[in-house]
């Protein structure tokens, strides 16, 4: 932003704008985090010392499928949409056939649905969907992992593929958002270089589509929330895994008072939508309130707001 350059212990060396004969502040400086590179991702340990970092497991990239379908193909969008409505979107099979039905949707292909052996696991909930009126589609199986992630198997002719979404928070209202996809139908492609090349091309420009597409959706909802829009009406069986999730974030919001990813403050420069997602994705008793409630709220907590247009 102002060019400011900082070496590998965190203290910054150089400011362009500084005066000449005058010197870098003391506290011109930033926190120093351990890393690890895997699945080539850059990983930051934010929880402890270089003693803590060194002893702790090696973060990897959870696939669903065993074995390695194909290489995996990964990117990341930043999106002015709240972590929780990304988790529970990806957990949602019935939007697939309208959302999505100029690309990895069809309308025809809407039909009865269900979810069905779901389970609990050591880190979070299971199931797989079913369509007992169409048993010719996909089997596909869905997984949510505390505290972001969601995973996708599915069982094709030519293998089984996965893709894993990753939500991360970065405030309030706000998320970067990572995706790996692992497809069995691309195996052969990716043993020569202009097939493999025209995928790694492909892909991230046709991921954003999908994703834009769910954009204008889950920004509108996000607005709605944010202005005391009821979270959930009438769930049906195809929504047990989006309704787990929800019971989820209402516990894990109230430990430790507050979210782990927090991070934000009063700070004016925290800038989030009124109501943010808190309710959204959890009490759907906060949302009885009133636009001038939710407002008059904020004004007494110190929080500076901005609305989204």
């Amino acid at each position: 932003y102002h060019g400011w350059q900082v070496d590998a212990s965190g203290k910054v060396t150089r400011v362009p704008s500084l005066l000449p004969g005058r010197s870098i502040p003391a506290n011109a400086r930033v926190r120093r985090l351990p890393v690890v590179e895997a699945d080539g991702l850059v990983w930051a340990f934010p929880g402890g010392d270089e003693a803590a970092a060194a002893a702790a497991p090696t973060p990897r990239v959870y696939y669903m499928a065993a074995g390695e379908p194909s290489r995996a193909r990964f990117g990341y969008i930043d999106l002015d949409v709240d972590s929780c409505l990304l988790v529970e979107n990806f957990l949602d099979p019935a939007h697939l056939p309208f959302t999505h039905d100029t690309t990895i949707g069809r309308r025809e292909n809407a039909t009865a649905m269900g979810m069905t052996d779901v389970k609990f696991t050591e880190h979070g909930v299971r199931g797989v969907q079913t369509t007992p009126d169409r048993p010719d589609l996909v089997e596909s199986h869905f997984e949510f992992r505390a505290p972001i992630g969601v995973h996708l198997l599915f069982k094709m002719k030519s293998g089984e593929s996965d893709q894993t979404f990753y939500p991360v928070p970065t405030r309030r209202g706000h998320c970067r958002f990572f995706w790996f996809q692992r497809f069995a139908f691309l195996a052969r492609a990716d043993s020569f270089f202009l097939t493999r090349w025209l995928a790694d091309w492909y892909f991230p420009r046709y991921n954003a589509r999908v994703v834009g597409e769910d954009y204008a959706m889950l920004k509108a909802q996000q607005e709605r929330l944010a202005l005391g829009a009821n979270a959930m009406n009438s769930p049906v069986a195809a929504d047990l895994l989006i309704k787990t999730y929800r019971n989820y974030w209402r516990k894990a919001m109230k430990v430790n008072g507050g979210p782990y990813f927090k991070g934000y403050s009063t700070d004016m420069e925290d800038i989030h939508l009124a109501a943010g997602c808190g309710g959204g994705c959890g009490d759907s008793g906060t949302h009885s309130k009133s636009v001038e409630e939710v407002l008059a709220d904020e004004k007494g907590s110190g929080e500076v707001t901005i609305h989204a247009e």
